[in-house]
């Protein structure tokens, strides 16, 4: 609720607007389920009450450069080294924890690089590299997210680029082409996505006010990136990479009968935002639920977007 106020403290107008909510989650484990924990000279020692599958830790303090490795331990006593790395900005995964460090467990034998997320059966978790006030908590299940590429939601494409789709054909999207380019937490397999915008009506009643807003899903396909590694498993990835290629001729029919402010031969919304859904059935939709969202942002317009070039690299 926003409120105005005269000079002598008289409201003379106010305003409600809609408060805007991003969907996003990693299920942390509750109270209840540790055992203890504990940390001493810069490791944490963390003990389960019954063996639980776990997905990553969070950290609520953490020191720039400093290595660490989590070990985990199940009701048998086998020992897993789940992952080790270096605790960076770069490599943080925490989103909307400010100030906290996010970390994926690993397949076994992974590289650092590899962005798979793995679960583990705990009994215990052993986390070296932890400053000694800091808090530690165990990822139950990493939840999906899905977020506008930072600083290059929108280009076009430097090259032509070349892909096989579903039904193993070539496709190729021409050089020139608008993109919009984003980032996913999941599973390629199991997830979708839809691009929804707000499109502005400009013709003004005879009153002298504008059309009420539109929104819509815009027409075009996804194109969902993930990398393959060499072994062929493939589970929920950390860092997937989505492109969206409006279909330009669609949204000019679509936008013949009802204008809007949109300009120019992107065609793209005044604002649009990404949902992210997940099924159960890869093949169905009966399932189909939202897992992920972003909030609105302003479409980015004119002639100065950035080039995009697409390189593909062979996972090790």
């Amino acid at each position: 609720m926003v409120k105005a106020y005269d000079s002598l403290g008289n409201k003379f107008a106010e305003a409600k607007a809609d408060q805007e909510i991003r969907i996003a989650y990693d299920m942390t484990l509750a109270e209840g389920e540790y055992e203890s924990r504990t940390v001493e000279n810069g490791t944490a020692t963390i003990t389960l009450k019954a063996e639980t599958p776990i997905s990553g830790i969070l950290l609520d303090k953490w020191t720039e450069n400093g290595e660490f490795a989590v070990t985990v331990t199940d009701k048998d006593g086998k020992e897993t080294v789940a992952c080790r790395g270096t605790f960076s900005e770069k490599n943080n995964q925490a989103v909307d924890t400010k100030g906290s460090y996010l970390a994926y467990l690993r397949k076994p034998g992974a590289g650092e690089t590899d962005t798979r997320i793995w679960t583990y059966d705990a009994k215990k978790v052993v986390i070296t590299g932890v400053p000694a006030d800091a808090t530690v908590q165990l990822i139950r299940y990493a939840g999906d997210d899905v977020a506008f590429l930072s600083g290059a939601t929108a280009g076009k494409l430097a090259k032509d680029y070349t892909y096989t789709d579903a039904d193993n054909k070539e496709q190729t999207i021409k050089a020139g082409t608008l993109v919009v380019l984003g980032t996913y937490r999941g599973d390629p397999v199991y997830n979708t996505l839809e691009l929804k915008g707000e499109f502005i009506n400009t013709p003004v009643s005879d009153e002298g006010e504008q059309g009420a807003p539109v929104t819509r899903d815009v027409s075009g396909e996804f194109l969902m990136f993930a990398e393959v590694p060499k072994d062929g498993e493939v589970s929920d990835i950390s860092d997937g990479f989505f492109l969206f290629v409006p279909d330009l001729e669609a949204e000019k029919e679509l936008q013949e009968d009802k204008p809007s402010d949109c300009r120019g031969d992107s065609l793209l919304p005044a604002r649009m935002k990404i949902t992210l859904y997940r099924t159960d059935n890869p093949d169905g939709t009966g399932s189909k639920r939202i897992t992920a969202e972003t909030v609105w942002i302003h479409s980015p317009g004119g002639t100065d977007l950035p080039t995009v070039e697409l390189k593909t690299e062979v996972a090790e």
